[in-house]
């Protein structure tokens, strides 16, 4: 009797618009995953189209998805579609079938690796694997350990310098133009003591001329 009914009900959804996808690890929220065939699409009735589906498994869990349009073709948006497949834990190499029941209302059917139709509700993944998160932290801290270790050769190289080798130039560059200035300073006083010596006798010069002397 199980067996007539799933042979009736295939034979029933083989009168229906149908499209299937195999899901790939590396690309199950791509746009290209997302994507509605071509074909299927331009046998959908304007009658039956809209820009919004239903996606309903056999236990009757619901999602809704909103469809977009790029210039090749119609696709699943992200935030509908990967809680449908974050909700039924897929992965890689499982088989979705995707039934048209009209007004863009579809049944799926879900096979595992093995072939098997998955018939109850599968338990999302809701947290990282311990594993993935021991090899997260793993490569963070190694990338830390790498940076401090070339800051630590390019500071032994005169790459770097350190910070108090940095503050005792800026320092010394200081005195250096304070010495500099009291210098200059120096050269002008003396330069104007100088000219104003030289002023002053000119001066006594010209209120007492030199008198002929007599023959």
């Amino acid at each position: 009797m199980g067996w007539n009914r799933g042979f009736g009900r295939v034979k029933d959804e083989r009168k229906n618009l149908s499209f299937f996808k195999i899901f790939q690890s590396a690309d199950l929220f791509s746009e290209s995953m997302r994507a509605m065939p071509y074909n299927f699409m331009k046998n959908i009735s304007k009658e039956d189209f809209s820009y919004k589906l239903v996606i309903r498994a056999q236990w009757g869990s619901s999602w809704e998805v909103d469809i977009s349009m790029n210039p090749r073709f119609y696709y699943m948006e992200k935030s509908g579609w990967n809680q449908f497949v974050t909700d039924n834990a897929l992965g890689e190499n499982e088989f979705v079938t995707f039934t048209h029941k009209g007004l863009m209302r579809f049944n799926v059917n879900i096979y595992g690796k093995n072939g098997k139709e998955i018939v109850t509700p599968r338990k999302p993944h809701t947290t990282t694997p311990f594993s993935k998160l021991l090899r997260l932290i793993l490569h963070e801290t190694n990338e830390i350990v790498m940076k401090n270790q070339l800051v630590t050769l390019m500071i032994q190289t005169g790459g770097i310098k350190k910070e108090e080798d940095v503050k005792k130039e800026d320092e010394s560059m200081g005195v250096g133009v304070e010495i500099e200035v009291e210098k200059k300073k120096r050269a002008v006083e003396v330069g104007e003591s100088s000219r104003g010596a030289a002023l002053k006798k000119k001066l006594r010069n010209l209120n007492h001329p030199t008198r002929r002397r007599r023959r």
